[in-house]
């Protein structure tokens, strides 16, 4: 049977074979981020007291006014209150903090 296009059968294998070569190399993967492990700014949780009946100085009102509420999924046995692991806490620098983008999972490093 003749070649079809006038091609010969070693040039036709040959082709194939150059065709595999450029496919097989791995491509890098497009989703893969390089992990940068250094934090552009150092962040730090401070846990403010809410129930001061007194006038706070600047810097621990601003604490108080961005902290947020974290409520405990657990139970502690012997208590001396009901919900006593719940607490507020914020993370200084809030401002920072605040304008991170958000995520919905993580890359423990």
């Amino acid at each position: 049977m003749a070649p079809k296009h006038g091609l010969s059968q070693s040039s036709a294998t040959e082709e194939q074979l150059a065709k595999r070569a450029k496919s097989s190399e791995t491509p890098v993967s497009r989703s893969a981020t390089p992990a940068d492990n250094t934090a552009k700014v150092e962040y730090e949780v401070k846990y403010p007291i809410m129930n001061s009946k007194k006038k706070l100085p600047r810097k621990e009102q601003d604490l108080v006014d961005y902290a947020e509420f974290q409520e405990s999924p657990f139970l502690a046995k012997g208590a001396l209150k009901e919900k006593e692991l719940d607490q507020h806490y914020t993370v200084v620098p809030s401002k920072e903090w605040a304008a991170m983008k958000k995520y919905n999972n993580f890359i423990s490093g």
